[in-house]
């Protein structure tokens, strides 16, 4: 979780980005964010908890075809047929 620190008048405010209604005050940095986690810890219901987490990477369901004509002679014909294509349906707008 990130949280903005910013000075005030009285020391630094401490804000939960993306929750901006949990936020608290304090005489310096140090102060403020221990603040800061006991309004947010008093906010969480019953038996909830805050874990850092590090989901499994999901590759994408087309990744099994890349690279799929590397070694296909006509792969490279193939890319300049379309950019001599695209070339001329720029040239015709």
């Amino acid at each position: 979780m990130q949280v903005l620190l910013e000075p005030t008048t009285q020391g630094v405010r401490a804000t939960l980005l993306g929750r901006d209604t949990i936020f608290a005050e304090g005489r310096d940095d140090k102060e403020a964010l221990g603040r800061l986690q006991e309004v947010f810890t008093a906010q969480l219901p019953a038996g909830a908890r805050v874990i850092d987490w590090q989901g499994t990477p999901q590759s994408h369901p087309l990744a099994r075809f890349a690279g799929m004509f590397r070694d296909n002679p006509a792969f490279d014909d193939w890319q300049e047929a379309i950019a001599q294509r695209r070339q001329e349906l720029e040239e015709s707008n």
